[in-house]
């Protein structure tokens, strides 16, 4: 038996989650299995595996110590050599400038460079070690396996990503997201003229493809998607827009500027072929002209409330400026 005893930096999260971090090993079967067969005590009492752990709470995994050393065994080393364009940091989160090209998370792993992992080596680099104690990595002052992203960025977009530094910041954040208390402001180029603000309300639906499918009606598997969109200037049948999501879905915005009429210059999902073409050869774009350029956290509650009002800023990547500068794309209003 083994016991795991909560703290500021492990709480904020649910059971289950926190042990497929602690059992890295285990697949997420074994993991409900040990739950469902009394396994896995919380403060002595049986558990469902969907508590939110609290500062304080012990967690008991009544496991023997060979296979709590298999299941534990061989822990992510989370390294890459990429660099980190940081816009802020404290001793709970990190927010930084993803450039187009880089994942925000690890999708495979066999793939390890993305933010998060440019993220955990920039923080081992600063102190936080790998420990086969209580934590997978055990920090200073603590996250549970890896810092997490909040705002996923697609390989392709640049911009602001949050990340969490604690379980408590990362779930903090994740709340302000989810009751729509931040902001996001996303800059984007766009073939068509556009000549006033305009908002796309419609339903999304990611298909076998991965490809965004919109409908005006619900349909099974489809989410509620709501931008607004916001002309700053118009050159050589060209836009730049600002966008303001009112929600987070697969590809929304992208597939928004779709169905509209006017897509992203350098989608090669959504996009305009001739147009992607044209811009590739003329200044090199090789990917989507969308960026995040802010994020303000609205929330005024809780540990993070110091956060209330802040407005984290990041400037387009230099293929984005040129393109703007050559069509003389000046920025007519400063959205909030």
């Amino acid at each position: 038996m083994r016991e795991v005893l909560i703290d500021a930096y492990t709480c904020g999260q649910r059971l289950d989650r926190f042990l497929l971090k602690y059992l890295n090993r285990a697949p997420k079967s074994l993991v409900q299995k040990m739950i469902r067969k009394r396994n896995v005590k919380l403060n002595d009492s049986k558990a469902a595996g969907n508590e939110m752990l609290q500062d304080g709470d012990v967690v008991r995994i009544f496991l023997s110590d060979a296979a709590l050393a298999d299941l534990t065994a061989g822990k992510p080393s989370y390294y890459s050599a990429g660099e980190l364009d940081i816009i802020y940091e404290d001793d709970n989160i990190l927010i930084v400038n993803k450039p187009p090209g880089v994942l925000s998370q690890p999708d495979s792993a066999d793939v390890r460079d993305s933010i998060v992992d440019r993220a955990a080596s920039y923080l081992r680099e600063g102190g936080y070690e790998y420990s086969s104690d209580d934590h997978p990595m055990k920090p200073k002052p603590g996250f549970v396996g890896a810092p997490a992203v909040v705002n996923r960025l697609d390989r392709n977009t640049s911009g602001v990503v949050a990340l969490g530094k604690t379980n408590a910041a990362l779930a903090w954040m994740n709340r302000a997201i989810a009751e729509n208390r931040c902001e996001k402001l996303y800059l984007t180029l766009v073939v068509g003229e556009v000549r006033e603000s305009f908002e796309v309300r419609v339903y999304l639906r990611k298909n076998s493809h991965k490809i965004a499918v919109i409908s005006e009606q619900t349909i099974d598997g489809a989410k509620y998607a709501a931008t607004s969109f916001e002309p700053l200037a118009s050159a050589l049948g060209c836009t730049l827009l600002r966008a303001r999501l009112e929600t987070g879905r697969f590809h929304q915005i992208r597939a928004s500027l779709k169905y509209a009429g006017f897509p992203v210059v350098g989608d090669t999902k959504y996009g305009e072929p001739r147009a992607n073409v044209d811009f590739q050869r003329r200044f090199g774009v090789t990917s989507q002209l969308l960026h995040c350029e802010s994020l303000t956290f609205t929330q005024t509650d809780g540990a993070l409330g110091y956060l209330a009002g802040k407005r984290f800023e990041a400037p387009p990547p230099q293929v984005f400026q040129k393109v703007m500068e050559e069509f003389g794309l000046v920025e007519l209003k400063r959205g909030r």
